[in-house]
C-alpha cells in the first residue's frame, strides 16, 4: 500500500491527498499468507500447514505495518477520518463441506482469521481509528452460506476466490457509514 505499485498504478497511498476527508483501508491478509493458506487448505485438505513461528513473526510485523499506514495517512491528510476495515469471517466455528477444508484445515484457516481480527482490533484501539468490523458480524455469511447471504466467495474460478462478494462489499461499507454518522 505504501511502496508497491498496483500494476501500472502508483502505490495506493499516492491517492491520499491533503484534502481527503475519509480514508478507508483493508490490508494484511497477504502479509500473513491468509488467502494463500485458504487456497492450500481448500486444494490439499490434510496437507495444508503453517509455520507457526513464521506466522507469529508476520503478525507482529503486521501490527507495525498497520500502525505505519495509519501514521502515513494522517501525515498526508491531517483532517481525514480513517477507517480500518477488517476482513469478513472466512471460516465458521463449524466445518462446512462447501469449503473443501478438512477439520484441521478449517481450524488452521479459522485461527489465522481470528489472529488477523485481533491485530485489527489492537491497531484500531492503539491508533484511535474507526474500525468497520464485518468479521464480528459475519459468522453466518462466509463462503458456505447460501449465495444470497454470502459476503465472501469460496474456492471458485468465478470472481476473486476468498474475497468479498458484491454483497460483502456493501456490508463492509455499512459499518463505515454508520460509524461516520455517529461521529
Amino acid at each position: 500500500m505504501l511502496r508497491v505499485p498496483e500494476g501500472t498504478n502508483p502505490p495506493q497511498i499516492d491517492a491520499v491527498t491533503s484534502d481527503a476527508s475519509l480514508v478507508t483501508f483493508t490490508v494484511g491478509g497477504n502479509d500473513i499468507g491468509y488467502i494463500a493458506t485458504a487456497f492450500d487448505c481448500g486444494e490439499h485438505g490434510a496437507g495444508c500447514s503453517v509455520n507457526q513461528t513464521k506466522l507469529n513473526s508476520e503478525l507482529a510485523a503486521l501490527k507495525v505495518s498497520l500502525a505505519t499506514v495509519v501514521e502515513t495517512i494522517r501525515a498526508k491528510a491531517l483532517s481525514a477520518k480513517i477507517v480500518l476495515v477488517s476482513y469478513p469471517r472466512l471460516v465458521p466455528p463449524t466445518t462446512y463441506p462447501a469449503l473443501n477444508f478438512t477439520p484441521r484445515g478449517a481450524q488452521l484457516v479459522g485461527t489465522m482469521g481470528q489472529d488477523l481480527e485481533q491485530v485489527f482490533l489492537e491497531i484500531a484501539h492503539q491508533t484511535h481509528v474507526l474500525l468497520a468490523d464485518p468479521y464480528a458480524q459475519g459468522e453466518t455469511h462466509g463462503p458456505y452460506a447460501p449465495k444470497a447471504e454470502r459476503w465472501i466467495a469460496g474456492h471458485t474460478t468465478v470472481g476473486f476466490p476468498y474475497h468479498p462478494t458484491p454483497l460483502g462489499q456493501m456490508v463492509m461499507a455499512a459499518p463505515t457509514e454508520q460509524d461516520l454518522r455517529q461521529q
